[in-house]
Order: structure tokens, then C-alpha cells, then sequence
């Protein structure tokens, strides 16, 4: 698991490093924001965040694991539900992930927060259901 977070990780920077060779320094900084917003507090794995945030081992160990148990509660939802079922679990998910977003969130101190807020920037509104297809009824 690791591994393959560490990979995503290095593909993730090289995707976001051809990006900004496009944009404008300022473009390029509203997008970094608006994807920590979209991507919410698993962003605070990310070697940059733990930096710039300056996370402790036993931070980033306990933020690490509300994730992964987290995930392994989701994995078990989802075996065995049909594709219908997986529709209905959506709602449940969605909840589940906020529980964990302030979980995780609830580890970091004051001044931690604040600066996460701070790199989030304007808070940008977006229908997280229709990034996915869900105002078309599912993905295609």
C-alpha cells in the first residue's frame, strides 16, 4: 500500500509539474488550492503539507490511520453489493468521509489548521456528485 502511494505520489507531482509549465504562477496557485480543497485532508500526507505544516511522525501516523481504516470499511460495504447497491452506499460513503476529513482534521493543532485553511485558499463550491457523473446518472 505504501508503494502505490508513493507512486501515486511521484505521478501526482510530475502531472501537477507539466501542469504548471502552462499556467501562470497565479493560475497555477489557484489550482493548488482548489485541489487541497477537493482533495481535503488526505492532502495532509503529502510530503509538501507535512513540510509546510511541519507534521509530527505521530501526526502523520494517526491521520495515516483514520484513512486506512477508513478504507477498509469502505472496502467491506462495497463486497458483494451489486452495482445497484453501490448506488445506495454513495450517501453512506459520502458520510463516512466526512467523518474521517474531521478526524483527521481534528489532529492537527491550531496554527496547523489555520495554515491548511490559509493554502486552501477562497473556498471554491463544486458539486462533488456531478465530477463523477452523478447528475447523469452514474458513470458511463
Amino acid at each position: 500500500m505504501a508503494e502505490l502511494w508513493s507512486l501515486a505520489q511521484e505521478l501526482n507531482l510530475k502531472a501537477t509539474k507539466q501542469i504548471e509549465d502552462v499556467l501562470s504562477q497565479e493560475q497555477a496557485e489557484r489550482l493548488g488550492q482548489i485541489m487541497l480543497q477537493l482533495r481535503g485532508a488526505r492532502t495532509l500526507l503529502e510530503i509538501d503539507l507535512v513540510q509546510k505544516l511541519e507534521l509530527s511522525a505521530k501526526q502523520q501516523n494517526k491521520i495515516r490511520g483514520i484513512f486506512e481504516e477508513q478504507g477498509e470499511a469502505q472496502r467491506e460495504m462495497f463486497q458483494g453489493a451489486s452495482r445497484e447497491d453501490r448506488r445506495e452506499l454513495f450517501a453512506q460513503i459520502q458520510e463516512m468521509r466526512a467523518k474521517g476529513e474531521s478526524q483527521a482534521l481534528a489532529v492537527l493543532t491550531q496554527q496547523q489548521d489555520s495554515e491548511f485553511n490559509r493554502l486552501k485558499g477562497e473556498v471554491f463550491e463544486v458539486d462533488r456528485a456531478s465530477l463523477f457523473g452523478g447528475s447523469r446518472g452514474g458513470r458511463g
